[in-house]
């Protein structure tokens, strides 16, 4: 916490700098892992973890939002959201987890459409749809949640066709 109270110290002192912006970004997302992340070892702490994945994800969107066209930027911020809703999700709570979700799913799409070479972005995308879909489930909106599977599968086979012989592609969408 002494790290995050030293950049916010900075991020005051120097509000447009960016470099700066992104290491309290991910200050938080660490902090948000040890307090409640269920994918790691953490304190059970879900509600700060939320918390700070919250934070995580205003800066992140803050700072895609000063620079449109710097793909780094915009993956923080929709990955960020990812992590936001994806948390949300695991704990029960589809109706937060939903609108961020979306989010990264939106942001997502907009990379893959201006690089659709990057099997990572279009991995992120594939998993970050797939959330959507069960968040969609868990509210009971089951013709969205089978829009979204489809979109899924839409996105991965051609993927998964164009290079059997690739194992990688299998590991990575399954």
């Amino acid at each position: 916490r002494k790290e995050i109270e030293f950049l916010e110290d900075l991020d005051r002192k120097w509000p447009l700098d960016a470099p700066s912006k992104r290491l309290l970004m991910f200050a938080y997302s660490h902090l948000g892992d040890m307090l409640g992340n269920p994918q790691i070892p953490n304190l059970g702490d879900f509600n700060g973890a939320v918390a700070a994945y919250e934070k995580m994800s205003r800066i992140a969107s803050s700072v895609a939002a000063a620079d449109r066209e710097n793909a780094s930027a915009q993956l923080d911020a929709a990955m960020s959201a990812g992590r936001l809703g994806g948390l949300q999700l695991s704990r029960g709570d589809p109706a937060a987890a939903l609108p961020s979700l979306q989010e990264s799913v939106a942001g997502l799409q907009r990379l893959v459409a201006r690089d659709p070479a990057n099997s990572g972005n279009v991995r992120f995308l594939a998993n970050n749809i797939e959330l959507v879909g069960d968040a969609q489930v868990a509210l009971n909106r089951l013709p969205d949640a089978k829009a979204s599977y489809e979109k899924e599968i839409v996105l991965i086979a051609p993927r998964l066709e164009s290079d059997k012989a690739n194992s990688t592609n299998s590991a990575t969408f399954m």
